[in-house]
């Protein structure tokens, strides 16, 4: 294994790298020439899918928990502007009953005057 040390002069690393780009090359001709060969392609693609597949799964489930949860509040604030509307309609009825009841009252009362 060579690692390069980005701390030491510039000179120093130029073994590092050249040990480095050796390797390479080696790889590169034990693989007919490519830089990697096919099996190691299907491989890291074969990792990489499940990964994908395992965040999918993981966050795709988040993802409709927050929907659902989106939604409930919706409706939530839709419901709740309905029955905002119904209870003013309840208390204008209300009112106006009780100024009817008042009215009719006062009237019972100016017969027996």
């Amino acid at each position: 294994m060579t690692t390069i040390n980005n701390r030491v002069p510039p000179k120093s690393k130029e073994g590092d790298v050249n040990n480095i780009m050796s390797l390479i090359e080696q790889t590169k001709r034990s693989n007919g020439g490519k830089y990697y060969t096919d099996e190691m392609f299907v491989a890291a693609e074969e990792v990489y899918k499940t990964k994908i597949r395992e965040l999918e799964a993981k966050f795709g489930k988040r993802l409709t928990e927050l929907e659902v949860r989106e939604k409930v509040r919706k409706e939530t604030e839709e419901h709740d502007g309905i029955l905002v509307t119904f209870a003013k309609g309840i208390q204008n009825t209300t009112t106006k009953i009780r100024q009817r009841v008042a009215s009719a009252c006062s009237m019972v009362i100016d017969l027996f005057r």
